[in-house]
């Protein structure tokens, strides 16, 4: 988060930090949300994620249901759902999620993926299919390896990039930040990855992170029902 906002003279300016699934204390954090208002907002949770953000709803509204303080609220690829087809809808307040934007990495979804997610489970149309492109092509990439290097008696596959420490969910207020199936590899001073899939074109900078890609948008009715997402590529600053 740093890497992208550092460059723009944007900073975390607070966070708050919680065990997967369990939010804790919601009147709490809103609270300290509201104690210097960001923006914008980034939550990074699940599915408990949606009575924290009705609840910031109501606290930012006036005594004629008038938003008195505005912040965009942006959201992680597991907390991007139909909220409406979800147990914890009657509970929601109406355009709670209004001034929500939620990202799912990857490309469009396409008619022949979307066909081969169902096909496993139905819950992909309701839930979202978040990080599934990146599934599929992480096994195509896996096969491609295995291809361009056979392994042989005494030998083992070679071990990948070292894996990061599960980043921990929460929430974060930040500053100075504005609202708002080829494959291939490149080389030069610093190492770079590229790869063109189901995922959209990928490229990873010298420190593995996603610096070129594609991300799906999506916002949120008065009723708290999900639109359609739509996809746009993103360049982070080398």
């Amino acid at each position: 988060m740093t890497q992208v906002l550092n460059p723009s003279s944007g900073r975390v300016v607070s966070q708050q930090f919680y065990e997967v699934g369990k939010i804790g204390d919601i009147g709490a954090r809103v609270k300290a949300v509201l104690e210097s208002p960001p923006a914008p907002l980034v939550a990074n949770g699940g599915a408990e994620l949606a009575p924290f953000l009705s609840a910031l709803h109501t606290a930012t509204l006036d005594e004629g249901k008038r938003p008195r303080i505005e912040f965009p609220r942006r959201i992680s690829p597991a907390a991007t759902i139909d909220y409406s087809q979800e147990p914890v809808a009657k509970d929601l307040a109406p355009e709670s999620l209004t001034a929500v934007t939620g990202y799912e990495p990857g490309g469009e979804i396409t008619v022949g993926h979307e066909n081969m997610m169902l096909n496993r489970n139905p819950e992909f149309l309701r839930r979202g299919y978040a990080y599934s492109q990146h599934g599929y092509d992480a096994l195509v990439m896996l096969c491609l390896a295995a291809r361009r290097r056979p392994l042989g008696r005494g030998h083992s596959p070679r071990r990948g990039p070292e894996r990061r420490p599960h980043r921990q969910r929460g929430v974060h207020r930040l500053r100075g930040v504005p609202p708002g199936d080829d494959h291939g590899a490149g080389g030069g001073e610093k190492a770079t990855v590229a790869y063109v899939g189901r995922m959209g074109k990928v490229e990873l900078g010298g420190q593995s992170d996603a610096r070129i890609g594609q991300s799906r948008e999506y916002t949120w009715t008065e009723a708290n029902v999900m639109r359609p997402g739509t996809a746009g590529g993103f360049e982070a600053p080398e």
